[in-house]
């Protein structure tokens, strides 16, 4: 597998009881990847739901519009968004080991873990710019974008 043309190469956002947010809610992310080699990676996310509740996240490369992983679910049980980010690379295969993440409230969370969690509330737009940098402190900054539709509630009501 040549890892020099992913930017991303495994990246998890999944969203609990999407059934209670608003359709087509738009979360905009931004993700920035250090060092990068052989020219300039923009890479883009879509992460859409489908009727069984679960959701797909295309990750492509501008340069070279493909495919290169497709995950993604829906877990119902919470009313948190969490957001876990796999092993992420720049252009020249260099790991990116420190995330930092800003919700629309203001909090921030800066830590080298790569999963977050925060509540949101029913019916309102969130949204998240996510960085992640190495050690040297460069970063060039990549738009991600994830859509979703809305998903009928199967929760019987009390």
């Amino acid at each position: 597998m040549n890892s020099t043309d992913n930017v991303l190469l495994s990246t998890l956002v999944y969203f609990d009881r999407i059934d209670n947010i608003s359709a087509n809610m738009t979360i905009s992310l931004t993700v920035a990847t250090s060092g990068m080699r052989n020219g300039t990676n923009v890479t883009c996310i879509t992460l859409v739901a489908n009727d069984e509740c679960k959701m797909t996240a295309t990750i492509y490369d501008t340069d070279v519009p493909k495919s290169i992983k497709a995950v993604g679910v829906v877990n119902r049980e919470k009313d948190t968004v969490v957001l876990e980010l796999g092993d992420m690379f720049d252009g020249g295969g260099v790991p990116i080991d420190h995330y930092i993440i800003q919700v629309d409230n203001g909090t921030q969370l800066e830590t080298p873990g790569p999963t977050y969690s925060f509540d949101i509330m029913y019916n309102t737009t969130l949204s998240v710019n996510i960085s992640a940098h190495n050690c040297a402190g460069y970063s060039d900054p990549l738009p991600l974008e994830i859509q979703y539709d809305e998903v009928e509630d199967s929760t019987p009501s009390m």
